[in-house]
């Protein structure tokens, strides 16, 4: 009868022990589950994050396209000024058999060249922007 009492005795410790076992497992497992569930909303966030970034910048190149048509209209009414000036300038040599001054015209070739150089410049800033617009776009197929 003690034999069978102490399997007994036996038995119960390791249901007891395997019970110990299975609960640590669970509470690991509980763990684990929690802690993907945590990353899996981090990423979610950082995805919506990533594309309120994107917003942002997309809004941001779209509003400097804006500038850039008003830079232009800018540069194409002061071209259209310096060539009417240009214009009378040179009736005006013709009417009066003179000579224009040279320090007139060379102020106009002046202003001429830094609208070359501002156009160049536009230029520069679409083409750059234009390509970040574009890896934009490529990683928003992405999301």
């Amino acid at each position: 009868m003690h034999a069978i009492e102490g399997m007994l005795s036996r038995r119960n410790q390791h249901q007891a022990l395997m019970g110990n076992m299975l609960s640590t497992l669970e509470q690991r497992m509980r763990e684990l589950v929690q802690e993907v569930y945590d990353l899996q909303r981090e990423e979610v966030l950082d995805s919506h994050i990533e594309r309120a970034i994107c917003l942002q910048m997309l809004v941001t190149i779209r509003s400097r396209t804006d500038e850039w048509l008003e830079a232009r209209a800018a540069i194409y009414d002061v071209t259209c000024f310096l060539m009417e000036t240009v214009q009378v300038v040179i009736e005006r040599g013709y009417a009066t058999h003179q000579l224009p001054l040279p320090n007139v015209l060379d102020a106009i070739e002046q202003r001429m060249e830094i609208l070359l150089d501002d156009m160049n410049d536009l230029l520069e800033e679409q083409i750059h922007d234009s390509r970040v617009e574009e890896v934009i776009w490529m990683e928003a197929g992405e999301f």
